[in-house]
């Protein structure tokens, strides 16, 4: 009776085992096809935004052409009107750039002030340790 009982017992652990391998598989199988189904949906996701950027980039270029064609048909005043601001633009960018230069330069010359009084200030720090280890006698400043 023991020996049916451990032979039984081993039959259903069997069965339970298979059974909870089976669910294992059956879990890995539809995750990979839920991934497959995933990336088949972001790939038809990023063609469908490929064709809205498509469309949009057409639609732009048709409003550039229209407005192009409506530019022929300025008349006079309009147009002298347009190249006056264009050469106020002209301008306005010219001086523009030359106070950005002049701000440049004035920029670097502070900085090499800046630099040559840090320079100054360090020789004269050097020059005071230097008396102070080895008795050297202070220079006139010279001018340089």
């Amino acid at each position: 009776m023991i020996e049916a009982l451990g032979n039984s017992l081993s039959i259903h652990a069997y069965e339970i085992f298979v059974m909870i391998a089976i669910v294992v598989i059956i879990y890995f199988v539809s995750t990979l096809i839920r991934t497959y189904i995933d990336n088949k949906n972001s790939v038809k996701m990023a063609e469908f935004a490929i064709k809205g950027e498509k469309l949009d980039m057409v639609k732009k270029q048709t409003v550039l052409r229209e407005l192009s064609d409506a530019a022929i048909v300025l008349t006079d005043n309009e147009k002298e009107k347009l190249d006056a601001i264009n050469e106020d633009v002209s301008v306005l960018s010219r001086k523009n750039i030359s106070l950005m230069n002049e701000v440049e330069s004035r920029t670097s010359r502070l900085e090499r002030g800046t630099d040559m009084a840090m320079m100054k200030k360090q020789i004269e720090k050097i020059r005071d340790q230097e008396n102070k280890l080895f008795g050297v006698k202070k220079r006139k400043k010279q001018r340089r």
